[in-house]
C-alpha cells in the first residue's frame, strides 16, 4: 500500500483527503505554513539571554535566578498535562491563542517587576504559556497532515517548523541585545511581549484540523489512558526517559550560557545577543539535517548519540573556563538541541492515538520539566560556588544515562529479533 497508515489504522491513497472539501483542504495546507510562522513569533524570547542581568539589576542573586527558573518549570510541570487535555478536548487553535496571550502578560509582568515575587509572577504566566504550547503545536501539525493524507511528510514539516521557531528566537535574541544595550534591559521583555502579540494575530488565521472522535470524554479517565499509553507502550517508555534527559541537558546548558559567558568575561549585551543569535542559527541549520540523520542512523541510535555529544560538551566546559572553549561548547550543543526536536516529535506522534496525542506529548514533557525543576536549583547552588564541579556532575550523569539507554535499546532489539 502506497498511502499513509497512522496509529488509528487509517490507510489512504496518496492525494485522498478523507472526503474533506476543497476549501478545507486549502486551509489545511495553509496551516503548514502558518504554524511555522506562529512558532517563529511565539518563541521570540528576546528576554531570555538577559534575564539574569535584569534580575541582578533588581537586586537578585544567581541562586534567586535559579529559583525563578524552578518556579517557571514547576508551573509548566503542574499545567502541562491539563493543558494537553484541554487541547485534546476543545481543539488546538484555542489553546495556541491562550498560550500566546499568557506569554504577552508574562513578559509585561517581567518588564515591570522590581522584586523576586513580581518576577515569580511573570514566570508563572510564562510557564503557563509554554505548557499550552508544549505538544499542541506538534499535534496541530500532525493532525493537519493526517487530514491531508500526508503523514509521511511529518518529519520534513516538523523540521521546518523547528527551523522557523529557532529563526524567530535568533532574531529576537539579537533584537533583545540591541534593546538592552541602548534602551535598557526591560526593553528585551517588551520586545518579547510584542512577538507573542504577533503570534496571537497569526493564531487567529489557523484552521482547526479534524481529529479522530474521542472514544473517552471523561477528563480524568482520558488522562489515565494517556499515562497508560506511555507506561504500557515499550517505545514510549524508552523515549520518555530519553526525552526527560534531553530536556534537562539542553535546558541546563541553555541556562548556563549567560553565566558561562559572564564567567569568561563576555558581558556586552550586543555581543551576548549576537552569540545567542548565532547559536540558534547553528541549531536551525542542524535541524534541517534531522530527516537525513534520522534515515541514516535510525531514531534510537541517533538520539543516544546526540545525548552523548551533550555529555561531552559539559566535560569540556568543566576542563576549561577559556572563552573560546566555553563558546565552542555552546555551539556544539546546538547540534543535538536542534536535531532532537523533530526526531522525538515524530517518534511520539507516530505511536500516540489521535484523540490523546497532545496529552501523551504533554505527559512526556511533564517528565522533563519535573526533573529540571528538581535539579536546577541544586546545580545552580553548586555552580555559584564551583562552576566546574557543576559541569563535571552534569557530564558524568548524562554519560551514565547514555550507557543505560544504549543497553536498554540493545535488549529491546534482541528481544524483537528473537521473536521473529
Amino acid at each position: 500500500m502506497n498511502g499513509d497508515v497512522d496509529r488509528e489504522g487509517v490507510a489512504r491513497a496518496p492525494g485522498e483527503s478523507s472526503g474533506i472539501s476543497t476549501n478545507a483542504r486549502r486551509r489545511l495546507e495553509r496551516n503548514l505554513v502558518a504554524i511555522a510562522a506562529f512558532q517563529s513569533c511565539a518563541f521570540g524570547y528576546a528576554l531570555v539571554p538577559f534575564l539574569i542581568f535584569l534580575t541582578r539589576s533588581r537586586g537578585l542573586t544567581l541562586a534567586d535566578y535559579a529559583s525563578l527558573q524552578s518556579v517557571y518549570y514547576t508551573t509548566t510541570l503542574l499545567t502541562d498535562v491539563p493543558t494537553g487535555l484541554l487541547a485534546d478536548r476543545i481543539g488546538r487553535k484555542p489553546v495556541l491563542l491562550l498560550a500566546a496571550a499568557s506569554q504577552v502578560a508574562g513578559f509585561i509582568a517581567m518588564a515591570m517587576a522590581r522584586d523576586f515575587v513580581a518576577f515569580a509572577f511573570g514566570e508563572v504566566l510564562l510557564g503557563l504559556g509554554q505548557a499550552m504550547l508544549s505538544g499542541t503545536t506538534a499535534a496541530f501539525l500532525y493532525d493537519s497532515l493526517r487530514a491531508l493524507s500526508r503523514i509521511s511528510e511529518y518529519m520534513k514539516f516538523e523540521a521546518r517548523s523547528v527551523v522557523a521557531r529557532l529563526g524567530g528566537t535568533s532574531v529576537a535574541f539579537l533584537a533583545g541585545g540591541i534593546a538592552a544595550e541602548y534602551a535598557g534591559l526591560e526593553w528585551a521583555a517588551w520586545i518579547s511581549a510584542l512577538a507573542s502579540f504577533a503570534a496571537i494575530a497569526i493564531a487567529c488565521s489557523l484552521y482547526e484540523p479534524p481529529r479522530a472522535p474521542a472514544r473517552e470524554t471523561r477528563i480524568f479517565h482520558l488522562l489515565k489512558l494517556s499515562v497508560l499509553d506511555v507506561a504500557r507502550e515499550p517505545d514510549l517508555r524508552w523515549v520518555a526517559l530519553l526525552f526527560m534527559m534531553f530536556f534537562v541537558a539542553t535546558r541546563l546548558a541553555f541556562h548556563f550560557y549567560t553565566p558561562g559567558l559572564d564567567r569568561a568575561g563576555v558581558n556586552d549585551f550586543i555581543v551576548i545577543g549576537a552569540i545567542y543569535f548565532l547559536l540558534n542559527v547553528v541549531a536551525a541549520l542542524s535541524t534541517r539535517f534531522a530527516p537525513r540523520l534520522h534515515a541514516a542512523a535510525g531514531e534510537r541510535v541517533l538520539l543516544i548519540l546526540l545525548l552523548f555529544v551533550l555529555s561531552l560538551t559539559f566535560g569540556l566546559h568543566a576542563m576549561s573556563g577559556a572563552p573560546a572553549v566555553a563558546i565552542g561548547c555552546f555551539f556544539i550543543q546546538q547540534i543535538p538541541f536542534g536535531v532532537h526536536f523533530p526526531v522525538i516529535a515524530s517518534f511520539v506522534n507516530s505511536r500516540a492515538p489521535s484523540e490523546r496525542r497532545a496529552t501523551v506529548l504533554s505527559c512526556l514533557s511533564l517528565t522533563g520539566r519535573a526533573a529540571f525543576a528538581l535539579c536546577f536549583p541544586f546545580i545552580g547552588a553548586i555552580a555559584e560556588h564551583n562552576f566546574s564541579l557543576a559541569m563535571w556532575i552534569a557530564a558524568a550523569f548524562f554519560f551514565v544515562v547514555c550507557l543505560v539507554l544504549a543497553f536498554w535499546n540493545a535488549q529491546t532489539r534482541l528481544r524483537r529479533w528473537t521473536k521473529h
